[in-house]
């Protein structure tokens, strides 16, 4: 049987998925995941071979690991699966690149890629009214450097934009074609533990150090109009009483923090003093 190799952009969640990039996944012999998808994809093969080939940070050099798996298993359906989309600031085409090198059959199966969170979050990347253009960027490229002096569109989205921001800053600065814009940080698009935080050109650096935004995070400059929405409700409540609650509030993401931790203990009639006033409450104060 001939091999073939499916390159798939699945998104960040398992929703996500197009029925083409599903079907590719049923098909497949081995699954090559990455560190960011979300892993219940994978139990829509349970009998394929599920290897493990995300890279942190830094890890570029684990890409010849995974050009090897593709030779392992080029008699094989190999799918693939790209966190987002795979051309957009992943290594999809150079792996595209690779597998045509070694005369491996590769299908592009396109998928859901971060940019567009705003429109999850509300916010236009496009508006009649205010913007008519926008640019993808990489917050961190090859060859370290950060240039984006010139751009002259007018919603701007940093991809990987941690690690450079002040610099990134620092060049808008220089640019001063958005010093009067919105800036805002997307941080875990599409997740369940999102965190969104707004500023301008002099606040927004010292914002996301202060709130500790990690990657994978968004930087979205330009005229976003944001307003303050959110289906997120924060409660308190013990952990062995939350199940109730987030079953009544079910259209919201929920955070429980709680705050209480009861212990129940049976009392030695000896322990409890005499000549007291006594309080009974409810089951949880």
């Amino acid at each position: 049987m001939e091999g073939k190799t499916y390159l798939v952009g699945c998104g960040f969640a398992k929703e996500h998925l197009t029925l083409e990039a599903l079907n590719a996944i049923k098909s497949g012999d081995v699954l090559l995941y990455d560190r960011l998808i979300d892993e219940a994809i994978l139990d829509e093969n349970m009998s394929a071979e599920k290897i493990y080939v995300g890279k942190n940070p830094g890890e570029s050099s684990i890409q010849s690991s995974i050009n090897s798996l593709f030779l392992k298993y080029r008699n094989k359906i190999v799918v693939r699966l790209h966190a987002g989309d795979s051309f957009i600031f992943g290594r999809g085409y150079e792996e595209y690149l690779f597998l045509q090198k070694n005369n491996i059959n590769v299908e592009v199966i396109p998928g859901i890629s971060a940019f567009q969170a705003l429109e999850k979050y509300r916010m236009p990347i496009t508006y009649r009214n205010t913007s008519s253009s926008f640019a993808c960027i990489t917050g961190t490229r090859k060859d370290e450097e950060s240039e984006c002096t010139g751009i002259s569109a007018d919603t701007l989205v940093f991809y990987m934009s941690v690690l450079n921001l002040k610099k990134t800053i620092s060049q808008l600065k220089k640019d001063k074609r958005h010093v009067d814009s919105d800036y805002v940080i997307i941080e875990n698009a599409f997740r369940k533990n999102y965190r969104i935080i707004s500023g301008n050109i002099d606040t927004i650096a010292g914002l996301a150090e202060e709130s500790q935004i990690k990657p994978p995070a968004l930087l979205v400059v330009g005229t976003l109009k944001r307003k303050l929405e959110s289906r997120k409700v924060l409660m308190f409540r013990q952990k062995d009483n939350e199940d109730e609650t987030k079953a009544e509030l079910s259209r919201f993401d929920i955070i429980n923090i709680p705050l209480i931790d009861i212990q129940k203990r049976t009392l030695d009639p000896k322990e409890i003093p005499e000549n007291m006033i006594y309080a009974f409450t409810s089951r949880t104060p």
